[in-house]
Protein backbone atom coordinates (compact mmCIF):
# COMPACT_ATOMS: atom_id res chain seq x y z
CA UNK A 1 0.00 0.00 0.00
CA UNK A 2 2.83 2.37 0.89
CA UNK A 3 4.58 1.57 -2.39
CA UNK A 4 1.47 2.43 -4.42
CA UNK A 5 1.11 5.74 -2.61
CA UNK A 6 4.75 6.53 -3.34
CA UNK A 7 4.25 5.83 -7.05
CA UNK A 8 1.13 8.00 -7.13
CA UNK A 9 3.02 10.88 -5.48
CA UNK A 10 5.88 10.53 -7.97
CA UNK A 11 3.46 10.69 -10.89
CA UNK A 12 1.66 13.64 -9.28
CA UNK A 13 5.01 15.46 -9.08
CA UNK A 14 5.61 14.56 -12.76
CA UNK A 15 8.46 12.19 -11.90
CA UNK A 16 7.31 9.53 -14.34
CA UNK A 17 10.82 8.35 -15.24
CA UNK A 18 11.74 8.01 -11.57
CA UNK A 19 8.52 6.09 -10.92
CA UNK A 20 9.30 3.66 -13.76
CA UNK A 21 12.85 3.18 -12.48
CA UNK A 22 11.47 2.63 -8.97
CA UNK A 23 9.23 -0.16 -10.24
CA UNK A 24 12.15 -1.75 -12.10
CA UNK A 25 14.23 -1.70 -8.93
CA UNK A 26 11.46 -3.42 -7.00
CA UNK A 27 11.12 -6.13 -9.61
CA UNK A 28 14.81 -7.00 -9.87
CA UNK A 29 17.00 -8.61 -7.22
CA UNK A 30 20.17 -7.12 -8.72
CA UNK A 31 19.43 -3.68 -7.26
CA UNK A 32 19.07 -5.15 -3.76
CA UNK A 33 22.86 -5.52 -3.61
CA UNK A 34 23.33 -1.76 -3.99
CA UNK A 35 23.50 0.66 -1.11
CA UNK A 36 20.71 3.13 -0.38
CA UNK A 37 22.73 6.05 -1.77
CA UNK A 38 23.49 4.18 -5.00
CA UNK A 39 19.86 3.25 -5.58
CA UNK A 40 18.71 6.83 -4.96
CA UNK A 41 21.41 8.04 -7.35
CA UNK A 42 20.16 5.68 -10.06
CA UNK A 43 16.59 6.91 -9.59
CA UNK A 44 17.68 10.53 -9.85
CA UNK A 45 19.81 9.77 -12.93
CA UNK A 46 16.81 8.16 -14.65
CA UNK A 47 14.64 11.22 -14.07
CA UNK A 48 17.40 13.65 -15.05
CA UNK A 49 18.16 11.76 -18.29
CA UNK A 50 14.49 11.65 -19.25
CA UNK A 51 14.10 15.39 -18.67
CA UNK A 52 17.21 16.21 -20.67
CA UNK A 53 15.91 14.11 -23.55
CA UNK A 54 12.60 15.96 -23.47
CA UNK A 55 14.39 19.32 -23.44
CA UNK A 56 16.54 18.26 -26.40
CA UNK A 57 13.50 17.10 -28.35
CA UNK A 58 11.79 20.42 -27.62
CA UNK A 59 14.81 22.43 -28.78
CA UNK A 60 15.04 20.39 -32.00
CA UNK A 61 11.34 20.89 -32.72
CA UNK A 62 11.72 24.63 -32.24
CA UNK A 63 14.91 24.74 -34.35
CA UNK A 64 13.21 23.08 -37.35
CA UNK A 65 16.40 21.90 -39.10
CA UNK A 66 16.04 21.06 -42.76
CA UNK A 67 17.57 17.60 -42.37
CA UNK A 68 17.94 15.12 -39.53
CA UNK A 69 21.70 15.44 -39.57
CA UNK A 70 24.61 15.16 -37.16
CA UNK A 71 28.30 15.95 -37.42
CA UNK A 72 29.10 12.30 -36.82
CA UNK A 73 27.37 11.44 -40.12
CA UNK A 74 29.19 14.03 -42.24
CA UNK A 75 31.19 12.38 -45.03
CA UNK A 76 34.70 13.85 -45.10
CA UNK A 77 35.93 11.44 -47.77
CA UNK A 78 34.00 13.23 -50.52
CA UNK A 79 36.09 15.90 -52.25
CA UNK A 80 34.26 18.99 -51.03
CA UNK A 81 37.12 20.82 -49.37
CA UNK A 82 35.91 20.07 -45.84
CA UNK A 83 38.59 20.07 -43.16
CA UNK A 84 37.71 17.37 -40.65
CA UNK A 85 39.52 18.98 -37.73
CA UNK A 86 38.01 22.38 -38.47
CA UNK A 87 34.45 21.06 -38.73
CA UNK A 88 34.75 18.97 -35.57
CA UNK A 89 36.34 21.95 -33.82
CA UNK A 90 33.33 24.07 -34.73
CA UNK A 91 31.23 21.28 -33.23
CA UNK A 92 32.37 22.43 -29.78
CA UNK A 93 30.06 25.44 -30.28
CA UNK A 94 32.56 27.77 -28.62
CA UNK A 95 31.96 30.23 -31.46
CA UNK A 96 28.32 30.45 -30.38
CA UNK A 97 29.36 31.27 -26.83
CA UNK A 98 31.76 33.92 -28.16
CA UNK A 99 28.95 35.34 -30.35
CA UNK A 100 30.82 34.87 -33.60
CA UNK A 101 29.23 34.43 -37.03
CA UNK A 102 29.82 31.38 -39.23
CA UNK A 103 29.50 31.68 -43.01
CA UNK A 104 29.48 28.50 -45.11
CA UNK A 105 29.98 28.94 -48.86
CA UNK A 106 30.34 26.55 -51.74
CA UNK A 107 28.84 25.31 -54.97
CA UNK A 108 25.20 24.29 -55.16
CA UNK A 109 24.47 20.71 -54.20
CA UNK A 110 27.61 19.90 -52.17
CA UNK A 111 25.75 19.61 -48.86
CA UNK A 112 25.80 23.05 -47.23
CA UNK A 113 22.23 22.69 -45.94
CA UNK A 114 23.03 19.28 -44.47
CA UNK A 115 26.12 20.67 -42.76
CA UNK A 116 24.28 23.62 -41.19
CA UNK A 117 21.52 21.23 -40.07
CA UNK A 118 24.23 19.19 -38.35
CA UNK A 119 25.49 22.32 -36.60
CA UNK A 120 21.94 23.09 -35.48
CA UNK A 121 21.61 19.57 -34.06
CA UNK A 122 24.95 19.88 -32.23
CA UNK A 123 23.99 23.29 -30.80
CA UNK A 124 20.73 21.87 -29.47
CA UNK A 125 22.62 18.99 -27.87
CA UNK A 126 24.92 21.50 -26.20
CA UNK A 127 21.91 23.23 -24.66
CA UNK A 128 21.68 26.22 -27.03
CA UNK A 129 18.46 27.48 -28.57
CA UNK A 130 18.55 27.52 -32.37
CA UNK A 131 16.38 28.15 -35.41
CA UNK A 132 16.89 27.15 -39.03
CA UNK A 133 15.16 29.24 -41.67
CA UNK A 134 15.59 29.78 -45.41
CA UNK A 135 16.07 33.33 -46.59
CA UNK A 136 12.86 33.45 -48.70
CA UNK A 137 10.84 32.18 -45.73
CA UNK A 138 12.49 34.67 -43.38
CA UNK A 139 11.78 37.60 -45.70
CA UNK A 140 8.16 36.42 -45.97
CA UNK A 141 7.81 36.27 -42.17
CA UNK A 142 9.29 39.74 -41.82
CA UNK A 143 6.98 41.14 -44.49
CA UNK A 144 3.96 39.56 -42.79
CA UNK A 145 5.17 40.91 -39.46
CA UNK A 146 5.21 44.45 -40.79
CA UNK A 147 1.64 44.01 -41.94
CA UNK A 148 0.09 42.46 -38.82
CA UNK A 149 2.15 44.35 -36.25
CA UNK A 150 4.26 41.40 -35.07
CA UNK A 151 7.51 42.66 -36.63
CA UNK A 152 9.10 43.80 -33.35
CA UNK A 153 8.03 40.61 -31.56
CA UNK A 154 9.53 38.54 -34.38
CA UNK A 155 12.85 40.38 -34.18
CA UNK A 156 12.86 39.95 -30.41
CA UNK A 157 12.34 36.23 -30.86
CA UNK A 158 15.30 35.98 -33.23
CA UNK A 159 17.45 38.14 -30.92
CA UNK A 160 16.87 35.76 -28.00
CA UNK A 161 18.15 32.76 -29.97
CA UNK A 162 21.66 31.53 -29.34
CA UNK A 163 21.97 30.41 -32.98
CA UNK A 164 20.07 31.69 -36.01
CA UNK A 165 20.84 29.77 -39.22
CA UNK A 166 19.84 31.49 -42.47
CA UNK A 167 20.12 29.17 -45.46
CA UNK A 168 19.86 29.85 -49.20
CA UNK A 169 21.21 33.39 -48.93
CA UNK A 170 21.61 33.79 -52.68
CA UNK A 171 22.39 37.08 -54.36
CA UNK A 172 19.32 36.49 -56.47
CA UNK A 173 17.28 37.51 -53.42
CA UNK A 174 18.90 40.95 -53.27
CA UNK A 175 16.35 43.52 -52.13
CA UNK A 176 15.88 46.26 -49.57
CA UNK A 177 14.44 43.72 -47.11
CA UNK A 178 17.45 41.44 -47.57
CA UNK A 179 19.92 44.27 -47.06
CA UNK A 180 18.04 45.54 -44.00
CA UNK A 181 18.07 42.06 -42.47
CA UNK A 182 21.80 41.62 -43.09
CA UNK A 183 22.56 45.00 -41.52
CA UNK A 184 20.44 44.05 -38.51
CA UNK A 185 22.57 40.89 -38.20
CA UNK A 186 25.72 43.02 -38.33
CA UNK A 187 26.65 42.07 -41.92
CA UNK A 188 27.31 44.77 -44.50
CA UNK A 189 25.71 43.75 -47.83
CA UNK A 190 28.14 44.32 -50.71
CA UNK A 191 27.85 43.14 -54.31
CA UNK A 192 31.03 43.70 -56.25
CA UNK A 193 31.33 44.72 -59.86
CA UNK A 194 32.10 42.21 -62.57
CA UNK A 195 35.55 40.61 -62.54
CA UNK A 196 36.07 41.52 -58.88
CA UNK A 197 37.80 38.82 -56.89
CA UNK A 198 35.80 37.11 -54.14
CA UNK A 199 37.38 37.49 -50.70
CA UNK A 200 36.86 33.81 -49.86
CA UNK A 201 39.04 32.68 -52.74
CA UNK A 202 36.17 30.93 -54.53
CA UNK A 203 36.71 32.92 -57.71
CA UNK A 204 34.67 35.82 -59.07
CA UNK A 205 31.99 37.30 -56.88
CA UNK A 206 29.24 37.22 -59.51
CA UNK A 207 28.03 33.69 -60.06
CA UNK A 208 24.86 32.20 -61.43
CA UNK A 209 22.67 32.25 -58.34
CA UNK A 210 21.31 28.73 -58.67
CA UNK A 211 22.32 25.58 -60.49
CA UNK A 212 18.85 25.40 -62.00
CA UNK A 213 19.39 28.73 -63.74
CA UNK A 214 22.70 27.52 -65.16
CA UNK A 215 20.97 24.39 -66.46
CA UNK A 216 18.24 26.43 -68.13
CA UNK A 217 20.81 28.78 -69.66
CA UNK A 218 22.30 25.78 -71.43
CA UNK A 219 19.05 25.06 -73.31
CA UNK A 220 19.75 27.75 -75.93
CA UNK A 221 16.52 28.47 -77.84
CA UNK A 222 14.28 27.15 -75.07
CA UNK A 223 15.59 29.53 -72.43
CA UNK A 224 13.92 32.65 -73.92
CA UNK A 225 10.32 32.36 -75.09
CA UNK A 226 7.74 34.99 -75.99
CA UNK A 227 4.63 32.82 -75.87
CA UNK A 228 1.72 34.45 -74.03
CA UNK A 229 -0.50 31.44 -73.46
CA UNK A 230 0.11 29.79 -70.10
CA UNK A 231 -0.42 26.30 -71.50
CA UNK A 232 2.41 26.84 -74.00
CA UNK A 233 4.70 28.25 -71.30
CA UNK A 234 3.99 25.21 -69.12
CA UNK A 235 4.75 22.95 -72.06
CA UNK A 236 8.14 24.59 -72.62
CA UNK A 237 8.95 24.37 -68.88
CA UNK A 238 8.02 20.69 -68.84
CA UNK A 239 10.16 20.03 -71.90
CA UNK A 240 13.09 21.93 -70.36
CA UNK A 241 12.79 19.93 -67.12
CA UNK A 242 12.72 16.69 -69.12
CA UNK A 243 15.87 17.64 -71.04
CA UNK A 244 17.68 18.63 -67.82
CA UNK A 245 16.73 15.35 -66.11
CA UNK A 246 17.80 13.38 -69.18
CA UNK A 247 21.23 15.07 -69.18
CA UNK A 248 21.70 14.39 -65.47
CA UNK A 249 20.74 10.74 -65.92
CA UNK A 250 23.20 10.39 -68.79
CA UNK A 251 26.00 11.92 -66.73
CA UNK A 252 25.24 9.64 -63.80
CA UNK A 253 25.30 6.59 -66.06
CA UNK A 254 28.65 7.63 -67.49
CA UNK A 255 30.09 8.16 -63.99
Amino acid sequence: MLTQQTLEKMNAMKLQAMAEAFQQHRGSSEYAKLSFEERVGLLVDSEWTAREQRKLASRLRAAKPRYRASLEDVDFKHSRGLDRQQVLGLGSCSWIQDRHNLVITGATGIGKSYLVSAFVERACRRGFTARYVRMPRLLHELAVGRGDGSFIRLLSHFAKLDLLVIDDVYRGYDSDDTRALLRWLGIEPVIAKRNTEHGSGLGKIRWVVERTISWVKGLRRMRVRYDRLKIIQDAWNTLAAAVICFRIACNDCIL
